[in-house]
This record gives C-alpha cells, structure tokens and sequence, in this order.
C-alpha cells in the first residue's frame, strides 16, 4: 500500500514520517504497548527501554518488531534516536 508520494508507510498520528528511523520509547507499560502499533505501522525502528515491561511489549520483542533494553533510562538511550516518546509506563 502507498500512502502518498513514495510513501510505503503511513505517517505517524502527528503527522511524522518515521519510516527507517530510530525512535525510543522509555517506559514499557501499557501507554507504550498502546503507542507500539501506531509507530510499527509508520515503519519506525523502535526500541523500548524500561525494567518493567507489558506482556504486549514483551512479545512485540519476542517477535523481533522492536528492540527491547529491559533497565532503567540511562544517559546515551537517545543516542542516534530521531524521535522520543517519554514515560509510557
């Protein structure tokens, strides 16, 4: 599917083009299990850091759709990332 000039992915909500790039989410609860499928289906390279993690989260990893850092936030996370989602606990 297209979803506009050269566009295989949808934007993201906001409007963002997210496709092939890095975006961190920092918290694993159930904000981030909601906000997964939204940034997956943009075509983003996600990855999750946080110590506690949703079962959604959880297997999204265990299926390789994102990349999971089960630890708290620490300096150099958002290291290369384009975008950032905070606290999605």
């Amino acid at each position: 599917m297209n979803h506009g000039p050269g566009l295989p992915h949808p934007p993201y909500p906001s409007g963002l083009i997210l496709a092939g790039r890095r975006v961190v989410v920092i918290g694993g609860g159930h904000v981030a299990a909601r906000r997964l499928p939204a940034f997956l289906d943009a075509g983003a390279a996600v990855t999750v850091v946080s110590p506690e993690v949703d079962p959604v989260v959880r297997e999204a990893a265990s299926r390789g759709e994102i990349a999971l850092v089960e630890r708290e936030y620490e300096t150099g996370d958002l290291a290369g990332a384009w975008y950032a989602s905070r606290r999605c606990s």
